[in-house]
This record gives structure tokens, sequence and C-alpha cells, in this order.
């Protein structure tokens, strides 16, 4: 099988390179072999030959798509876990993914081949036979197995291919639907017909592509959490908070209904809302960033956590440094907390101070924005959002000749987000300033050279390249 991410387990073990390619066996795979031979009634010596025999075949099956992937000058790798294994390579085109997929099958089709040109030379009995047997059933029954229109089986992974090469959308959602629908179907047949372990196998694809198929729903709706954090940022609260709460309402898993209700309890903070946040903490099983949540939320009743500022650096995205940074300011604890983000090692001083800068920006705090950052650009002078967030709290403020100039400052160091800044309405009379075109020219020039890094807090369409933000 092919596959395109990681996180399997490294207890266990065995690396080696065959042939130019990474090949990690673990010892839950050999473990899955030996309950197989088990199971079948093996305890002689032909249970160890089953366990080298079937390793072998299923090896010889990922090599297949390892040399599929090497022709189209992706160097992949392999691993062996559980029963099966997979060969991980970057993201190919719809054709060439479909030919990497089958190849693994065509390898096992050919080991078959090979096995019953054996059997005309192996005797009738004896271990060689048993073995000789073994190659044909691993090497023909691993490609059938494989070619199954079932996630993340190789016949899986190809229909899904041929969808997205014919042009549909949704290529992986019906790839999904058609696997899910596959495993019920043949776990139904293996049921009628005793194969117990072929129904166990059904069932473990099913649950996985069913919980596939719920997760692709919620990468929408993680998608439209980073719209939503955006429109946060813009000052049009009130349809995010109502947004958040939807996207809440809809989300199958945890992580992004816990995500959405977390969000939504920063934004209503940053709204001055503290009741109303605290009212939604206190719904939350697992909040993220629930530290520095609840840190805030213990502003509002007039006790200040002595590791705020530290939490700040941990939890840099904009939707919580605006949410914290209005409850420091509503609490009146704005000094002391900048004291202390500047009083913490470096890194983390700058990350917190900067934190704090953000948050002030973008909830309107102009004024303290201002404050915050060139006592930031002062100790970090290279930092070209910083001068950025300045110079666009500096306009906010009706300060046109000072945003001018810090503005110049972003561009020198750097900055090339110009389709940021041409949205930001911040700068809407800066950009119509005579001086603003060299400035312009400037930004522009820098992304042609290059991706600028922007960070997190601007967001990906402030890299550069075109897109309004």
């Amino acid at each position: 099988m092919t596959g395109a991410s990681e996180g399997l387990s490294r207890f266990g073990q065995v690396r080696i390179r065959l042939a130019g390619i990474d090949v990690e066996i673990q010892l839950v795979f050999v473990a899955w072999l030996a309950i197989l031979a088990l199971a079948s009634g093996r305890r002689d010596l032909t249970l160890v030959t089953w366990i080298v025999v079937a390793g072998l075949a299923v090896l010889i099956h990922e090599l297949g798509h390892a040399f599929a992937y090497r022709a189209f000058g992706v160097q992949p790798r392999i691993v062996l876990s559980a029963v099966f294994g997979l060969t991980f390579g970057d993201e190919l085109p719809p054709a060439r993914s479909l030919v990497v997929s089958l190849a693994g099958p065509a390898t096992g089709i050919a080991l078959g081949v090979v096995s019953i040109g054996l059997a005309a030379v192996v005797p009738d009995d004896g271990l060689g036979r048993v073995i000789v047997e073994d190659l044909a059933f691993v090497g023909f029954g691993w490609a059938v197995l494989n070619v199954l229109p079932i996630q993340p089986l190789d016949g899986g992974q190809a229909v899904r291919a041929v969808i997205a090469a014919a042009g549909w959308r949704d290529a992986e959602r019906i790839a999904l639907i058609i696997s899910i629908v596959a495993a019920a179907m043949i776990g139904i047949a293996a049921i009628a017909s005793g194969y117990v372990i072929l129904v166990l196998f059904m069932a473990w694809f099913a649950a996985g592509n069913v919980a596939e198929f719920q997760a692709l729903g919620d990468d929408r709706l993680r998608a439209q959490l980073n719209r939503l954090g955006r429109q946060l940022m813009e000052g049009d609260a009130d349809a995010a908070i109502a947004g958040l709460e939807e996207v809440a309402r809809k989300a199958r898993s945890r992580s992004v209904r816990e995500a959405a209700l977390t969000g939504r309890a920063f934004a209503l903070l940053s709204e001055g809302r503290a009741d109303d946040a605290e009212r939604d903490f206190r719904l939350l099983i697992r909040p993220q960033a629930a530290d520095l949540l609840s840190a805030s939320i213990a502003l509002h009743h007039g006790r200040l956590d002595p590791d705020l500022a530290a939490l700040l650096a941990d939890h840099p995205d904009a939707a919580s440094a605006m949410g914290s940074a209005r409850a420091i300011l509503d609490a009146g604890r704005l000094d002391e907390v900048l004291d202390r983000a500047l009083a913490l090692p470096d890194d983390a001083s700058t990350v917190a101070t900067r934190t704090l800068l953000v948050g002030l920006h973008f909830d309107g705090e102009h004024d303290a924005a201002v404050r915050v950052g060139e006592l930031l650009f002062n100790r970090e002078p290279t930092w070209n959002e910083v001068a950025y967030f300045v110079a666009s709290s500096l306009a906010a403020l009706g300060h046109d000749e000072e945003a001018l100039t810090w503005l110049a400052r972003s561009a020198e160091l750097g900055a090339g987000y110009f389709t940021y800044i041409d949205g930001d309405r911040n700068l809407a009379r800066i950009r119509g300033l005579p001086d603003y075109g060299p400035i312009h020219d400037m930004l522009v020039e820098n992304a042609a050279g290059h991706r600028p890094n922007t960070g997190a807090l601007l967001g990906d369409a402030a890299s550069d390249v075109g897109g309004k933000p």
C-alpha cells in the first residue's frame, strides 16, 4: 500500500537500506504474521518459514510501489507495520499515482507466477513445497486483497486517482464512500462464508474510512475557523462569534468543536464580554489554550496569574492575543504584564511582547499597540511585521507621516505582503499619499524576490502573491 502520512510507532523496529530505499520493519509486523500462522494451526518449522516467506512477499509488493515512485523521480520509504506494508512518497498527479498504486499488486502477481514455475520443479512433499505454496498464496492473495476498492488498500488509492484524473469534485469523498460500501458488502459476504479474519479486516477498514470521511468534513470546518479568525481580526466580532458557534455545532470531531468554542470564548473576551466567555469556558472539556484562557478570565475577577506573560508566548495566534489583550486592558494590568513579558528569557520575551502587540492592534487599542510596538522594535529592530503593526496603528490614530516612516521601515526590512497592506483599512488614507508609491514598489519587489515568512499572525493570504487577504 502507498501512504501519504506518518505517525507510526517507533517501538521495536529494525531499519535497513535496500536498493537505495530506506526500509523500516516493526516488531508488530512480525507479531501479526505469527498470529496469522498460529490461527491457521501452524506450530512447527512451517510457522517460521511462513513468517519469512510472507514478510518477504509483502516487502517485494512494497518494492513494486517504491520502484514506481523512483521512476517518477520521487525517493520513497517503506514501513512494514501491523500486517501491512506502507510505501511513503511525495504526492503525485493522478495518472502517476494510479501507476504507483497498481505497481504493488502487479509485482505480487509476478511473484505468484514465479512460484507456480517453482512448483513444477519442487517435490510434492516436504518443506520446500510448503514454502512455494505459501509464496503463491501470499503473492496472489496479497495482490487480490490489495486491488479491492477499499482505502487504504491499493485498489482504493487507484479508485481515488481515477476519480481525480476524471476531474470530478470531491474525489477523496467519493472514493471513501465507495470504500465504505465495498468494505461493508465484502464483510457481509465474509460473515456468510465464515471467514472471521476477513470480517475483522473489513470492519477495521470500514471504521477507518468512516472516521476519515468525517474528518474531511471537519477539514472544511477548520478552514472556516481560519476565515472566522480573519473576520475577527478585521473587526467583525459579532459575525465571528456567531460563525464560531455554528462551527462548534456542526463539528464531528472533538478537536474542531473545542477549537471553535475556545476561539469563541477569546472572541467574547475581545468584546469585553468576560462573563459570557467564562460561561463558555466552563462548558469545554479540554479547551485549546485553556491555560491562557483561564488566566485571562481570572483577570475579570481581579487575579493576575504570574505566568500570564509566559502563556502569551505559548499561544501567539491573533484570536487568543486579542481576547487576552482586552482582558489585560480592562483589568488595568497592561504595565504589569508588559514588565513580566520583558523579564522573560530572550525568545519567550520577544514572542510574548509581540503577541501582546498583535492583540492590542487588532482589538483597536492603537495607542497601547504603538507603545508596545516601539518598545519591541527597539529591542528587535529586524522584524518587519512589528514595524508594519506600528505603522497601521499610527495610521488609525491619524499620524500619517509617522505611519509612512514605519511602513517604509517595514519594507526596508523585507516585508513583501503588499496585498495584505493594500487591504488594510487603517492604511486607506496612507495609500493615497504620494510618498506611498515608492514604498509599495519596494513591497512588490520584495515579494517578487522571495516568499516572505510573515508568520501565522498575518495568515496565508498575506504571503504576497495575489489574493486579497
